[in-house]
């Protein structure tokens, strides 16, 4: 802990501390024939118990109180210096001080058990002969500011002579890296392979070769100031006599588009809704509906009327994979009316297992007549399609 901030109050206790001292301060003269030899009292006494409770607010203290051994002060242009003494009982470093009298500068100077100087203040006071000086000094942390933090080694490139060897063919590794505090970079090369061997592990560029047909992964590790980067490449192995190649496969799984939403609504709120749980089976799968069990047993029938003549806007969120596919969106009404306006308003693309959201809207204006409507909304994307209905019932409202 440092102590920044805490303070060594130099008080003047002249009767108290003549208590504690005894007679002989008492009969000290402080004038002697030369008036430049006259002198006063300055009684300090520098209570932890301060320095305690200012040190626990102090996030940067690196010195706790306790670790204060030695406290010394200094008096200039007197030039005399006293080192107090700790007092168990009181829990404070107390002493006396006959300095000479005229204007002085009290310096208090705070050692932890390495002699390492950890605080540091300074006061005026003017010193008379035959009386005592009360001096109050603020004590601030001198231990400089905080370290700069550590920085790793950074790995710049990593390269292979040859990334398909034959099987005894040595090939060269080498990697270039630099560290930013300027520490010595250290090097480890590893491999996962069955029979093989790199001809100087430890090396910023060394050989490997392989007596099996594989393929391997091969991972330099630079350490530098205890932290470390990482990289990595991979190598094919081949017979000798062999025309085979290698091919490097990447798969990517496709989910169903899936209509997870699917709601009408008009200026006053929604009417019908289909609202699955989609985000929680991503994530948590077997700790809600299944999606094909809740699709099942929904009921799509959607029990408020629509006016006739009447704008109604129809609303559906879809998932899938859509980072290199557009879905198509449709809908599907099998009673009329007028399909104003179609456009998507949202996509995001951060959910897991790369799994897109997207919203669909389209603006609609019901048929003039009484009608019985069946509403499918339907999305196909990548070969795909996922369709949901709901019936609803076109008629004049009731008087």
């Amino acid at each position: 802990m440092s102590l920044n901030g805490m303070k060594i109050l130099l008080l003047g206790c002249f009767l108290a501390f003549f208590t504690a001292c005894g007679s002989d301060a008492m009969n000290m003269e402080f004038n002697g024939n030369n008036p430049d030899d006259a002198k006063g009292l300055a009684v300090v006494s520098v209570k932890l118990d301060q320095l305690e409770k200012a040190a626990k607010i102090n996030p940067r203290a690196t010195t706790r109180p306790s670790d204060i051994v030695r406290v010394e002060v200094s008096a200039q242009p007197a030039d005399m210096t006293d080192e107090l003494e700790y007092v168990d009982d009181t829990n404070t470093f107390t002493g006396l001080m006959v300095v000479t009298v005229g204007s002085q500068v009290f310096t208090a100077n705070a050692y932890d058990e390495d002699n390492t100087l950890v605080a540091q203040g300074t006061a005026n006071a003017d010193i008379v002969a035959n009386q005592t000086a009360s001096v109050s000094i603020d004590l601030f942390d001198i231990s400089g500011d905080l370290p700069d933090p550590q920085y790793g080694p950074i790995i710049l490139s990593m390269t292979v002579s040859n990334t398909n060897p034959r099987i005894g063919e040595e090939i060269t590794v080498s990697v270039q890296a630099e560290d930013p505090d300027g520490d010595p970079l250290e090097y480890l090369w590893e491999h996962n392979c069955s029979d093989a061997a790199f001809g100087d592990a430890t090396a910023a560029s060394t050989t490997w070769s392989s007596e099996v047909q594989e393929a391997c992964t091969l991972t330099i590790t630079v350490t530098a100031g205890g932290l470390s980067d990482s990289d990595n490449t991979g190598v094919v192995v081949f017979p000798n006599s062999s025309e085979s190649g290698a091919a490097e496969i990447e798969a990517e799984y496709f989910i169903h588009p899936t209509i997870y939403k699917f709601r009408i609504q008009d200026s006053d709120g929604t009417l019908c809704e289909y609202s699955n749980d989609f985000n929680s089976w991503l994530n948590e799968y077997t700790w809600v509906t299944n999606p094909s069990d809740y699709r099942s047993e929904f009921n799509g029938t959607c029990y408020t009327p629509l006016k006739p003549d009447y704008e109604y806007d129809f609303r559906t969120s879809v998932a899938g994979n859509f980072h290199d596919a557009d879905p198509e969106y449709e809908i599907l009404i099998d009673c009329g009316g007028e399909i104003l306006n179609s456009y998507n308003y949202t996509t995001n693309c951060s959910w897991l297992y790369n799994t897109c959201i997207q919203n669909h809207q389209w603006e609609w204006r019901s048929p003039e007549t009484v009608s019985l409507c069946t509403i499918t909304a339907k999305v196909t994307a990548y070969g795909f399609d996922d369709e949901l209905s709901f019936v609803v019932l076109v008629k004049e409202e009731e008087e």
